[in-house]
């Protein structure tokens, strides 16, 4: 059985900071991400949440994590979506530092995201807008585009002044 903690603490220290560069954000979301992976394996196998290892980090141990969030803790499929990135990211570094695990890392990736729905909303200025990409296109390249495209200040429907 292959320890995980060494694992984790080179993804968050080394991976993450170091080679990928990602925002103190990011690694705080994936940090959440794993607490909560980890609390729910610890129940589940009975042990504690420092105890896993890396073996019993399944894909069947971690679809049932993405479906307690989204049936027992009542997370939307977009919650789940950045749940599973966090750990998609963390096998696809372990594909790199544990060449024995590949068949796992595998199964792993190949739990697929949940389609979600678009989002349509206004724009505090603009009359119309296209449905919220703001994940898709970066700020700077919307000013190329020719139909409006929602900003970083998203409003309600209700709470638009128009």
């Amino acid at each position: 059985m292959t320890p995980l903690a060494p694992h984790i603490e080179a993804f968050f220290r080394d991976y993450l900071v170091r080679h990928r560069g990602v925002s103190p954000h990011t690694c705080d979301s994936y940090a959440y991400s794993f607490q909560a992976l980890f609390e729910f394996a610890s129940r589940k196998l009975r042990v504690a949440p420092s105890a896993p290892m890396l073996e019993q980090l399944d894909a069947s141990l971690i679809s049932s994590f993405l479906e307690h969030l989204e049936g027992v803790r009542g997370n939307s499929a977009e919650t789940r979506n950045i749940r599973l990135a966090a750990i998609r990211s963390f096998f696809r570094f372990l594909q790199h530092h544990e060449p024995p695990a590949v068949g796992q890392v595998r199964r792993v990736l190949a739990i697929p995201f949940k389609k979600t729905t678009i989002v349509w909303c206004r724009i505090w200025r603009r009359k119309k807008c296209r449905p919220c990409s703001m994940l898709l296109i970066h700020p700077r390249e919307r000013e190329f585009e020719t139909e409006p495209y929602c900003t970083w200040r998203c409003a309600r429907v209700s709470e638009s002044p128009n």
